[in-house]
């Protein structure tokens, strides 16, 4: 047993652990058990599983949606259908990052960098 002295608490220290935990059937109450000593506590707990709920009512059936593109020229289409319908856009690609558009900008680019080229300063792009 421990004794004050001077406000202070003298003697051994105490400790506390878990010892196990048991799962108990609903309904019943939660325990807790030391099974240790008075300054060696190891508590075992028991604690009681949930009742079971009621069934839910069922949901309605899912609908995947579905898509597709296709291209037909420099024309794309996407389409997807789901559960309000089937919704289609076209898109027109023409004149976007085709070989002839890439080869232009570089075409261009090599004419304004051209004009910035000194004797000192060679040129970037062939």
């Amino acid at each position: 047993m421990a004794k004050l002295d001077l406000g202070k608490v003298v003697g051994e220290s105490a400790s506390v652990s878990v010892g196990t935990t048991t799962t108990l059937q609903a309904g019943q109450n939660a325990s807790v058990e030391n099974v240790g000593t008075t300054q060696n506590a190891i508590f075992n707990f028991g604690i009681p599983k949930g009742a079971d709920g009621t069934n839910g009512t069922n949901g309605t059936d899912g609908y995947s949606p579905s898509a597709s593109v296709s291209q037909s020229g420099s024309i794309t289409t996407i389409t997807i259908t789901d559960k309000n319908g089937t919704t289609t856009a076209n898109i027109n690609l023409s004149g976007y990052a085709t070989e002839n558009y890439v080869n232009n900008a570089i075409g261009n680019i090599n004419s304004v960098l051209a004009t910035l080229t000194t004797p000192d300063m060679p040129q970037v792009l062939d």
